[in-house]
């Protein structure tokens, strides 16, 4: 921050209570620190081995090696190369690409991997994310408008989807009551932040989890 105070510290001294409803990510941020300081090691090997654990193999924080395997981002500089293999978000590439808001690369078999884990230990099974928690991140506690409400880290619609997208062009969405979930992998920022077309596809991907849209095709 070139202020010589710490990132927490400064994290904290915000003030939390503002009137309406805004989006940011200081409260991951911080829960990344808290966890650093809680277990005496980095997050980059915490996470690893979360994802080990859940079977996620090929998801890890970069930076990655230029290949066809890795979506390259947005050109930030008119004639300039896309960014590529680096993580997107400004404030964690300012924290070395390792945060706990944002910095991981995935894979669609890894991203389906999270999402049936998620969904088992939501339905009573053991693993390693404590079913309390997951099921009180997917409860709704504060009114985002749009008839969307925010759980802990998840957005939850009336219809019981719950989701959460990336900048970049993300997104995971599940139905716990039936299992389903579809996941949304696209470098959509890649041709300009207005990522044209992207609420479509996101708004496709939710209604293809809707149980209704199920029922009638039964």
């Amino acid at each position: 921050m070139g202020t010589g105070q710490h990132l927490a510290e400064a994290i904290l001294s915000d003030p939390l209570e503002e009137p309406g409803y805004q989006y940011i990510d200081q409260g991951f941020i911080l829960l990344g620190l808290v966890l650093e300081n809680l277990y005496g090691t980095g997050l980059e090997r915490l996470a690893e081995d979360l994802w080990e654990e859940m079977g996620m193999r090929s998801t890890s924080y970069g930076p990655l090696g230029r290949s066809p395997s890795v979506a390259p981002t947005e050109r930030r500089l008119v004639g300039a190369a896309p960014d590529w293999g680096v993580v997107h978000d400004e404030a964690a590439a300012l924290m070395g690409g390792v945060a706990g808001h944002a910095g991981a690369f995935t894979t669609a078999i890894d991203l389906g991997a999270f999402a049936r884990e998620m969904l088992r230990v939501h339905e009573g099974g053991r693993g390693p994310v404590p079913k309390p928690f997951v099921r009180a991140s997917w409860q709704p506690h504060v009114d985002a408008g749009h008839r969307i409400s925010r759980g802990l880290g998840w957005l939850v619609t009336p219809e019981g989807i719950v989701y959460h997208n990336g900048f970049t062009g993300t997104g995971l969405f599940m139905h716990p009551r039936s299992g389903r979930y579809v996941g949304v992998l696209t470098n959509a920022v890649h041709y300009g932040r207005d990522r044209t077309g992207l609420t479509d596809l996101r708004a496709a991907a939710r209604a293809a989890l809707v149980p209704q849209s199920h029922d009638s095709q039964t």
